[in-house]
């Protein structure tokens, strides 16, 4: 015989409905039962009803709603899958390739001596391309035997003409990245969203603890996720944030703080050594808990090799409207080389 709850007493102040939790509840049942005096739990994402069919506890975690509460923060444009990127359709040149695959052990080895990557290098040696690569790769969360793997959020600097990134738009665009991919985590980083929609206009510091941070360690107690699991990061282009570097060191120090706590993130972090930032990248406590890996001139020629040799393909083609549209997809790939 199924329990039938007569009474739910909240003992502290109890969350509206709207959020989808109640607190703190005391359970009273008509048979005694396992749930009888039940107290100091939270309900998430569930509906009670007695059976005469009178609601007692009607509550909905409603992820959906939490989600579109987040979306007007984020910076859509720098997804990975933006419409304004480009996804390289072209093969990677072979040094790329065994970068990548480096890249693709580290963020898997659970026991990395740093968990921070800087990936340094002039223009046009492949950051972009390889950060795109690695974000497409890791885009959704993946279950295998006991293993799983946690889809990464990734944020890829805009630079177009309508590309300002606000400070408070690049932790938004992270959490909400997590929340959509993960599923199993939505209703613990939404759940701030829907309690107190100021959080979207907090320093980047108060949204790590309250988007990333905190929700990820309450998974993780909660055994939502392997505690070894990785949590991918990839950051592409901080040098073209226009905010400066005020900005940038503000964001250098949240990676810093994320890094300094159990969650076993991997930042992967692709941008040229210009500047106050190359300073800033190359100070002391960055140097200690990062490593340093640059793309150099072989990278460069591999990328223009490829190029030239897509080009050639393209003026070999006889059909003028398929070689047109060939052509706009090297311009398009060669802006998002990086």
């Amino acid at each position: 015989m199924a329990t039938t709850i007569t009474t739910a007493i909240a003992t502290s102040e109890m969350v509206t409905a709207a959020s989808g939790i109640i607190e703190n509840i005391v359970l009273e049942t008509t048979d005694g039962g396992s749930f009888n005096g039940a107290h100091h739990f939270a309900i998430h994402d569930s509906t009670f009803l007695d059976v005469g069919g009178n609601v007692i506890v009607d509550v909905h975690y409603d992820r959906e709603r939490g989600l579109d509460l987040l979306y007007p923060a984020i910076s859509a444009n720098a997804l990975f899958d933006s419409s304004e990127r480009c996804s390289p359709s072209m093969p990677l040149p072979a040094v790329h390739q065994d970068l990548m695959e480096h890249l693709q052990q580290w963020i898997e080895n659970p026991e990395p001596q740093h968990r921070i990557k800087l990936m340094s290098g002039r223009a046009n040696t492949g950051k972009s391309l390889l950060a795109q690569m690695l974000a497409e790769h890791y885009q959704g969360a993946e279950s295998n035997g006991n293993t799983k793997r946690f889809a990464a959020a990734s944020f890829l600097f805009p630079t177009g003409k309508n590309s300002t990134v606000g400070s408070n738009h690049i932790i938004p665009t992270l959490a909400y990245q997590f929340a959509y991919s993960n599923p199993a985590i939505t209703n613990d980083i939404v759940q701030p969203v829907l309690r107190d929609r100021a959080v979207l206009q907090k320093n980047m510091s108060a949204q790590l603890r309250n988007l990333v941070i905190g929700p990820l360690e309450q998974d993780k107690t909660n055994r939502r996720f392997s505690t070894s699991t990785p949590i991918p990061i990839i950051i592409d282009g901080l040098d073209t944030w226009a905010a400066g570097y005020e900005r940038q060191k503000e964001f250098i120090d949240v990676i810093k703080k994320a890094v300094s706590g159990n969650l076993p993130f991997r930042f992967v972090i692709f941008t040229r050594m210009e500047g106050k930032l190359k300073g800033l990248l190359q100070e002391d406590g960055m140097k200690k808990i990062s490593e340093p890996f640059e793309l150099d001139e072989r990278y460069k020629i591999a990328i223009e090799s490829r190029l030239k040799t897509l080009r050639s393909h393209v003026e070999r083609r006889e059909n003028k409207w398929i070689s047109r549209q060939m052509r706009l997809k090297v311009i398009a790939i060669r802006g998002f080389i990086g």
